[in-house]
């Protein structure tokens, strides 16, 4: 697990802000949040979706393109 997790992930609240504005895959989900749309919404200055998973209300961080390959093996190849 070690390998998976160095200084080049490691990120602030603050970076992961910046990084989800400036990604422009999440710009019509930013647009979505600032209606009050497509369950997308802000909370604490990050963008997430609301979604219903098995029954249970999620809160989803919407992800920056630049972070998703890293997230995927942690989630598929850690455990």
């Amino acid at each position: 697990m070690s390998e998976n997790l160095n200084s080049n992930t490691k990120v602030t609240a603050k970076d992961l802000v910046a990084e989800q504005v400036s990604d422009p895959s999440l710009s019509t989900c930013w647009s979505l949040a600032n209606k009050n749309k497509g369950s997308y919404f802000v909370k604490d200055g990050l963008l997430f979706h609301n979604d219903v998973i098995a029954g249970h209300n999620c809160e989803q961080l919407c992800v920056p393109m630049s972070r998703r390959q890293h997230i995927l093996t942690l989630a598929h190849e850690v455990y």
